[in-house]
């Protein structure tokens, strides 16, 4: 797949918003990008927490959905965070799947400052829905 043309859904909603860049999408592999922003930060001009979820989220998902062809939810998500990034900077999000199995998938993921410090680490598990989502059975 084209890093130039990922796939519509990808692109949209949410993650769009926040800015994250896919900066690398093959099989297994990806990479995204996130300049920070005021509009990113908390009360104390740090990155805020949910921003570094929501990247970690993506990121691990991305990487999944690189290897399955069925859509995703996110069933566990744990982070840790280690340090903090600021306005100006650049924060990058990279994942590794550790299964995919018939129905959960499990990944880690790690968001690191663009000088190589690590900011948070992450583990979570995905539930493998239908390509349809109006074939997911209730």
């Amino acid at each position: 797949m084209s890093i130039t043309e990922p796939p519509k859904r990808i692109q949209a909603g949410f993650e769009r918003h926040l800015g994250i860049q896919i900066t690398h999408r093959e099989e297994g592999h990806v990479v995204v990008e996130l300049p920070i922003t005021s509009e990113l930060l908390n009360a104390d001009n740090l990155l805020h927490g949910g921003v570094i979820a929501s990247l970690l989220d993506h990121v691990m998902g991305l990487t999944i959905r690189s290897q399955t062809e069925y859509s995703l939810v996110t069933v566990n998500l744990n982070i840790h965070y280690l340090a903090s990034a600021k306005e100006g900077d650049l924060v990058v999000g990279t994942a590794k799947i550790r299964h995919i199995g018939k129905s959960l998938a499990t990944g880690e993921g790690e968001v690191r400052n663009s000088t190589g410090k690590l900011l948070a680490i992450a583990s979570a598990t995905f539930k493998l829905l239908s390509t349809n989502l109006n074939e997911v059975k209730k």
